[in-house]
């Protein structure tokens, strides 16, 4: 073989091994673009852009499933501190027991808070009647000390009294005066 044909057949394998190449970067660049393409339909979708297809039909499930947990869990966020109802409807079976045991406890503390406020008043109303007996009692006590001290004395200082003193000391008719 000549030198000439070494060359051309040289030439020749180069030709071939470029074209092949060429040929493998073209579809390499083709699957790219439609990696690109594929990935462009799914943010839309899960940016929701109305001309976009549903996120299921566009994205890979782990991402379909991902943005349907974000869009539910926006959704619950959402309904949550404006109405209650909507709670029971957009949020999962976790949430719906965190606010069904916080709306229970916020029952609790209504309740408790009544109880609270009718045991302070009744309190409040038995220091009132402790007050007035010891008062009433300090004064009757007052009343009989004053008594027999204003009572008569005798000659050796000791205090006499008769039916009136008693009547007055003790606020009634003494036993066995003036009844017939």
């Amino acid at each position: 073989m000549s030198i000439r044909a070494i060359i051309g057949w040289g030439f020749i394998a180069s030709l071939i091994l470029a074209v092949a190449t060429a040929s493998f970067f073209a579809r390499q660049s083709a699957a790219r673009g439609e990696v690109i393409a594929d990935f462009k339909a799914c943010v839309a979708a899960v940016e929701g852009r109305s001309e976009a297809k549903p996120i299921a039909q566009v994205c890979k499930p782990p991402i379909a499933a991902a943005a349907l947990a974000a869009a539910k869990a926006k959704a619950c966020d959402e309904a949550l501190p404006a109405d209650p109802f909507g709670a029971q409807a957009a949020c999962t079976t976790p949430v719906k027991t965190v606010v069904a045991e916080r709306d229970a406890a916020r029952g609790d503390i209504i309740g408790l808070k009544a109880e609270l406020k009718l045991t302070r008043d009744g309190q409040t109303a038995a220091i009132g009647r402790a007050e007035s007996r010891a008062r009433i009692e300090a004064e009757r006590k007052a009343h009989a000390q004053d008594v027999v001290r204003r009572a008569p004395r005798d000659g050796d200082g000791l205090t006499v009294c008769d039916a009136g003193c008693m009547r007055e000391r003790w606020g009634q008719a003494a036993v066995g005066v003036g009844k017939p």
